[in-house]
């Protein structure tokens, strides 16, 4: 007996894409497919023993209904284990993702910025296109530095200027939004696929995460 015939070759697929995910956001792509198709396995091997069960002893007899009982508590504990595995693993790449981002919020000034800073917040909405051009330039890897120039900025001075600023609540509560959904995924997950578990196991809305952390990333290790 198949389970649920009509997902898998999509599942398949999810699965082949998701080893060729690179990027701190990878693991949470893998770690999804992999809780899948352990979640599958375990889930076929119940039916295939449900199948004997019902080929060997008589429907609803005594001996019928005990081993009933024992194969689903069986797959029920193994379903909990899986569950709290691959939520722990997932759990653990996100964070290791958010500890980066405190890394480089909390990282050291360069020196002689914190006077650079004074002198900015006395300037807000005084300074120049030219000058927010020298200091953007000037601490363009320094997060701190970044944030204080774009609040002193006058109002659409950074849209005339083409600049964006990324912050930290914008990193995280992206971080925070994946989370939740994958760890619903994890709680709810029974084998059908309908659209929003298939978005996350295809991955591409956790690369285009992953791939707005990594260019903040760099912006500010350099």
């Amino acid at each position: 007996m198949i389970i649920d015939d009509e997902y898998k070759g999509m599942k398949e697929k999810y699965f082949e894409q998701a080893q060729t995910k690179t990027g701190v956001l990878s693991g949470v792509v893998k770690g999804l497919n992999d809780f899948v198709k352990k979640y599958d396995t375990a889930k076929q091997t119940m039916n295939s023993e449900m199948e004997k069960l019902k080929q060997t002893y008589v429907y609803n007899s005594a001996p019928f209904e005990s081993k009933q009982m024992e194969i689903f508590n069986t797959f029920n504990d193994i379903v909990a284990q899986i569950r709290e595995e691959s939520k722990t693993q997932i759990q653990e790449t996100i964070q290791q993702v958010k500890d980066k981002v405190s890394g480089i919020i909390a990282s050291d000034l360069p020196e002689g910025a914190m006077t650079d800073i004074i002198m900015i917040r006395n300037f807000s909405w005084k300074l120049s296109d030219d000058e927010i051009k020298v200091f953007l330039n000037k601490y363009k890897h320094n997060y701190l530095a970044t944030k204080t120039i774009f609040e002193s900025m006058a109002d659409g001075q950074a849209d005339r200027l083409g600049v964006e600023f990324v912050t930290m609540k914008d990193v995280t509560d992206s971080l925070d939004s994946i989370e939740s959904t994958v760890m619903n995924m994890i709680r709810t997950y029974k084998g059908a696929l309908p659209y929003d578990f298939a978005v996350l196991l295809d991955g591409y809305q956790l690369q285009t995460v992953n791939d707005a952390f990594e260019s903040f990333v760099s912006t500010y290790e350099g």
